[in-house]
């Protein structure tokens, strides 16, 4: 799924209505969501997503049951806000998954500063890759994870996961605390 996002100096949030039920369908097939294929090397998320009714539901849920084959799943360049769960991936122990999160602020909106929290978010499964190489986990790799309200990253399972260059609990730029100073 990619976005044009038009012209600069528009806040591209999407408020989602999440109605009585709270969270959308899960996602079950491969997908690549991408809020900045408009600006690919863009150090920061380029769309907000946003929920309409303070921390309920989930704003993206990555499940994978029942799937024969091999099924990948990314997102990338996101500002993810008010969620109950901001992102939640769970593999069911499918095992031929393949799951990535990069460059994206939880609990953060696009300007960077400004805190609408999450509870957080979920990892529930195996071969998901949170961030970037220890090394190269510049701004274009890492997410953010700051003023969530229950836990930033909660990871239930993760055979061959891997969390590296991100930053909790900090602002933006990794120098100093976050505002209200939550993860």
């Amino acid at each position: 799924i990619d976005f044009n996002t038009g012209a600069m100096g528009v806040d591209p949030t999407i408020t989602v209505a999440v109605g009585t039920t709270g969270s959308y369908p899960a996602i079950t097939s491969e997908v690549d969501i991408n809020g900045c294929s408009a600006n690919p090397n863009s150090a920061t998320p380029c769309v907000g997503l946003r929920s309409d009714s303070a921390a309920t539901g989930i704003g993206l849920n990555f499940t994978v049951g029942g799937v024969s084959g091999a099924f990948q799943a990314s997102v990338d360049g996101l500002a993810m806000t008010n969620w109950g769960t901001a992102v939640s991936y769970s593999d069911f122990g499918h095992g031929n998954t393949t799951f990535n999160m990069q460059n994206n602020f939880l609990g953060t909106k696009l300007d960077g500063s400004t805190a609408e929290a999450n509870l957080g978010s979920s990892i529930f499964g195996s071969n998901a890759t949170i961030g970037g190489s220890e090394n190269a986990a510049g701004p274009t790799e890492r997410n953010v994870f700051s003023n969530n309200g229950s836990f930033a990253l909660q990871v239930a399972s993760g055979d061959n996961t891997v969390i590296q260059g991100n930053l909790f609990g900090t602002n933006t730029a990794g120098t100093g605390a976050a505002s209200p100073g939550n993860a």
